[in-house]
């Protein structure tokens, strides 16, 4: 204020498309002119809110485009990122499927094993294996024995002279044995071996007492059926002695007492054979061949089976098992470590997300600048239509004052509305009389006829500053 009151030039401020220096100068042209000072002072204001505007818009169309870019790429991370984190998620899901399902074969596979291991603990022989082989060995001998008599009952007492029915009936003779053997077995010994009661002991020592007692009896049958035999045969031998020294004699009596031994010998076989020892002793082995063909089978069965459930049934399943659970277990640790890998990038990615600006922030600050750049249009067009009033309505003074015949309008230049080029300012005054400060002193505003004597004198003084110029 300072300065334009000392008729100073204002200092010209960089940046701006008007300095302070050409609004100066124009105002003081203006003044020189004794125009209003109103409609330029509009024209300035609205040609400063029309630059704002531009600024402002150039600004935000910067930061929309700033911020397109950073939606763009936001949304393409995003994309990736998500996509990234589908996959992985949906990797880790059916790894974890397949884990769980692993899982549970693995547990059914431990229960197996705890059952296949407490059966084979439960099903164990009181007897070894040696044992078991020697009775089915005594059981194999037992029923060929049995066979051999059965053979012979049939063949001779049945007197079936067909040798193949004679071997058939004996055969289905001594398989008694093995008809005997499940009744021995279900009766006696499953029930004293695996359920151990008083009364299944005492049922087991009973018939092993009463088996004992007869398999004693029958080889006392037996024993003194064999001393009649060899008895019997002392005497034949002493017979045949003696015939084969009455073969040496030529007596004739020597063939009667030949015949008569040999009637001897006769009549001790038919008596060895129709003995009652020699009947008890073929129907008690038959029966006692029979019996102990049994009771060893069915003793031996049981070990044998065992054995073989044991050995051959719930070791080899053990071992399947076992196979079984150590590849589970390999394969369920890759799983393991894969669905830590998955989960691992599954966190990644969602950090990554997390990371991210918000595109619905994004969305909301680029309508916010959308908005606000329509504001901006909107205010740039009424700036600009204040501007242009007010350069029509200061053209209009300064024709109209111009017209009047005022020589001070002619030193500016009405395209500084168009381009904002720099105008020199004229020239200060030369110094006033007394009587021309006074004159300064009248109003501004007066009829045309009044202001003619002003207008003489502003003549005057623009010809003395043209001269003083030229000078």
């Amino acid at each position: 204020m300072e300065n334009r009151e000392n008729g100073e030039n204002p200092p010209n401020e960089p940046g701006t498309r008007r300095s302070f220096r050409e609004d100066f100068n124009r105002g003081y042209a203006n003044g020189l002119g004794n125009l209003d000072r109103s409609a330029y002072e509009s024209f300035l204001a609205s040609h400063t809110s029309l630059e704002t505007c531009e600024q402002r818009i150039a600004a935000i169309k910067g930061e929309l485009h700033t911020l397109e870019l950073d939606l763009r790429r936001t949304q393409s991370e995003t994309k990736g990122a998500f996509d990234s984190l589908q996959e992985h998620t949906h990797q880790h899901n059916l790894k974890t499927n397949r884990a769980r399902r692993l899982q549970a074969d693995l547990e059914i596979i431990g229960r197996e094993q705890i059952q296949c291991q407490e059966t084979r603990s439960r099903v164990r022989s009181q007897y070894s294996l040696v044992a078991g082989l020697l009775y089915l060995a005594a059981g194999i001998v037992f029923m060929a024995g049995d066979l051999v008599i059965s053979h012979e009952i049939v063949a001779y007492a049945l007197n079936i002279r067909n040798n193949l029915e004679a071997w058939a009936f004996a055969i289905g003779l001594a398989a008694l044995s093995v008809l005997f053997k499940p009744a021995y077995e279900r009766l006696l010994e499953i029930p004293y071996v695996e359920h151990g009661s008083d009364r299944a002991r005492r049922r087991y020592v009973w018939f092993k007492s009463l088996l004992l007692v007869f398999a004693v009896g029958t080889l006392f049958v037996l024993g003194w059926f064999r001393y009649e035999a060899y008895k019997t045969d002392k005497l034949k031998e002493g017979i045949n002695k003696a015939v084969r020294g009455l073969q040496t004699d030529a007596a004739p009596d020597a063939l009667q007492k030949m015949e008569q031994q040999l009637q001897t010998i006769a009549t001790l076989n038919q008596q060895l054979v129709n003995s009652p020892w020699a009947t008890a002793s073929f129907v008690l082995t038959g029966i006692l061949f029979a019996i102990a063909g049994a009771v060893c089978l069915g003793i031996a069965f049981p070990i044998l089976q065992a054995y073989w459930h044991r050995w051959c049934q719930l070791d080899w399943r053990l071992g399947r098992l076992k196979r079984q659970r150590s590849g589970g277990e390999k394969l369920l640790e890759r799983l393991e470590e894969e669905i830590s890998q998955h989960q691992t990038r599954m966190t990644i990615c969602q950090q990554d997300l997390s990371s991210l600006v918000s595109l619905s922030a994004l969305e909301v600050q680029r309508q916010a600048l959308r908005s606000d750049l329509e504001k901006l249009y909107d205010d740039r067009k009424f700036a600009e239509t204040d501007c242009r009033i007010a350069s029509f309505n200061d053209g209009y003074e300064r024709g109209a004052v111009r017209a009047s015949g005022n020589p001070f309008l002619d030193a500016t230049d009405e395209s500084d509305y168009a381009d904002g080029r720099e105008t020199k300012a004229p020239p200060p005054p030369p110094e006033r009389s007394a009587g021309e400060a006074e004159t300064r002193k009248m109003p501004l505003h007066r009829s045309k006829l009044e202001t003619r004597p002003y207008l003489a004198i502003r003549k005057i003084i623009a010809s003395q500053f043209e001269n003083d110029h030229l000078q």
